[in-house]
């Protein structure tokens, strides 16, 4: 009896640290998040990430949990995690132009992006003083309009690098044509190489055959008259 409660105290204590880090809401849309996020008048922190980013799992395991990020955010936040390779995060990838992982975006209450963090940190402290950080140093005016800048520029670049790979693939496209054609010429070629070889060889053959009967009919016509002339004597 007494291992038992023993264990179920154990249990709770788990449960009850764990549930003491970042609560992270599930089962919502972006947009439902950030409808969330204004209702209870809070920003919206999204964790970017993937299935295979290393950093990403460190953050989640070993510094989410922890009860001073959830200290610091359940009261700030609306939180939600979204892969960025499944579902509604491609999308968001791209619409966010998120190239890291991981990468941590803070939207107000109307969806618009605040700052993000990229990059994962080695302890809680560090990563709170950068949320903190980023709350601080909001992108407004000239700052908003740079950051826009820079995202038009990665726009452009990607758009430009589109471009050439298109550019590229054409170019490839025209030279598989073209050996193909010359592939095609050079059958035909070797065709009609083979059909003037094929009439050469009837000639040849035709040409044999006349040969051989002439020398016949002559080796006949002499042959009889032999034979007359051995008849007439």
């Amino acid at each position: 009896m007494k291992r038992n409660i023993l264990i179920a105290i154990l249990l709770l204590t788990v449960t009850f640290g764990y549930a003491q880090g970042i609560a992270f809401t599930t089962g919502l849309k972006f947009k439902q998040a950030v409808d969330k996020a204004k209702k209870e008048n809070k920003m919206l922190f999204m964790d970017c990430y993937t299935s295979w980013c290393i950093p990403c799992a460190k953050m989640a395991k070993e510094i989410f949990p922890l009860k001073e990020c959830g200290d610091y955010f359940n009261s700030r936040f609306v939180s939600i995690q979204v892969d960025m390779q499944k579902g509604e995060g491609i999308e968001l990838m791209k619409k966010y132009q998120v190239q890291s992982f991981p990468t941590f975006i803070i939207f107000d209450g109307n969806g618009n992006e605040i700052n993000r963090i990229t990059g994962g940190s080695p302890d809680v402290d560090d990563f709170l003083k950068r949320v903190e950080e980023a709350q601080k140093q909001s992108p407004k005016g000239e700052d908003a309009i740079d950051l826009l800048k820079q995202r038009l520029k990665i726009a452009e670049d990607d758009l430009q690098n589109t471009e050439t790979l298109i550019a590229a693939t054409a170019k490839g496209i025209e030279r598989l044509k073209q050996d193909i054609a010359d592939r095609e010429q050079e059958l035909k070629r070797k065709k009609n190489d083979l059909i003037q070889h094929w009439h050469i060889a009837c000639q040849l053959l035709n040409q044999c055959g006349k040969n051989v009967d002439e020398t016949a009919d002559a080796a006949s016509l002499s042959a009889g008259r032999a034979n007359a002339d051995l008849l007439a004597s």
